[in-house]
């Protein structure tokens, strides 16, 4: 298994947008700049081809994948929030460790479902969907020592059979309605505390 083996797969199978980052100096990598949402999955091999060791492989979230950040360093609580998606019988397609000892679950994406943070009662997660970037295996983050995301597990092939778009009850809406974030009247891309686009990619 190579380094950029999931960054693969998220391309290939979901047509999830990549990106290769090449570190700044001064701060850890130049970032893709204007509207994040109109990366295109069809640029990934010019991404893959270019990513040099050192540099930051990331991916576009929003519509076929979402992922659930959680940060014990902001309060997030990893077995909680394992829990929580089960009892929302939100289904985990991969679960990745950080090298902030955090994890980004990632799940099906939906039009409905916004980017957003600070949710009442569950510090620490954020729900990373439109116009959002994530760091992927492959990169190492001098933020942290070189420490790079390791893969825990990867069943991605079972988002890709159940069909795009995915169906609603893989992804929790339900819940970011009950909080408030997603109106059922009016359903918003952008979560309430998430229109700080393009924003700082998640650790």
């Amino acid at each position: 298994m190579t380094a950029l083996d999931f960054a693969k797969k998220l391309g290939e199978l979901l047509k999830v947008p990549l990106v290769a980052c090449e570190q700044k100096p001064g701060e850890e990598f130049r970032y893709p700049k204007g509207d994040r949402d109109q990366l295109s999955a069809d640029d990934n091999y010019i991404h893959l081809n270019r990513f040099q060791r050192g540099w930051a492989i990331m991916a576009r979230t929003g519509g076929n994948v979402a992922v659930g950040d959680v940060d014990p360093r902001n309060g997030g609580d990893i077995d909680k929030t394992r829990q929580l998606l089960d009892g929302l019988h939100v289904r985990v397609f991969a679960e990745i460790a950080t090298p902030s000892d955090g994890r980004h679950f990632y799940i099906a994406g939906h039009s409905e479902l916004p980017s957003t943070s600070n949710l009442d009662g569950w510090p620490g997660i954020d729900i990373l969907s439109f116009g959002k970037l994530v760091f992927l295996p492959g990169t190492q983050r001098p933020k942290y020592n070189g420490a790079g995301y390791r893969v825990i597990f990867d069943d991605l092939e079972a988002l890709a059979d159940g069909g795009i778009p995915m169906v609603l009850r893989h992804s929790p809406i339900g819940w970011l309605h009950a909080e408030g974030v997603v109106s059922s009247s009016k359903p918003r891309r952008h979560g309430r505390v998430a229109n700080l686009m393009p924003g700082k990619p998640h650790i």
